[in-house]
């Protein structure tokens, strides 16, 4: 799988990939991605909720998504 390269204010249903067309700036992102990335943490590093709460944690981290979540 590529990486796309989307202008989300131009483009918001993101139909139109710029990666082959803008690479330099492909490449700037990726590089910031990968910063970025290492200064990740896990769900229990962050406490951010207990591992075992049935509130959407347990959901994200069986599907890799974190996604907002309300009690």
């Amino acid at each position: 799988m590529r990486p796309c390269l989307f202008n989300v204010r131009q483009d918001p249903l993101e139909a139109r990939d710029l990666a082959s067309a803008q690479p330099a700036k492909l490449k700037q992102m990726l590089a910031r991605y990968e910063q970025l990335r290492q200064s990740e943490v896990s769900v229990e590093q962050a406490r951010l909720c207990p591992v075992a709460a049935p509130d959407g944690c347990v959901a994200n981290l069986a599907s890799g998504v974190w996604a907002p979540w309300v009690k």
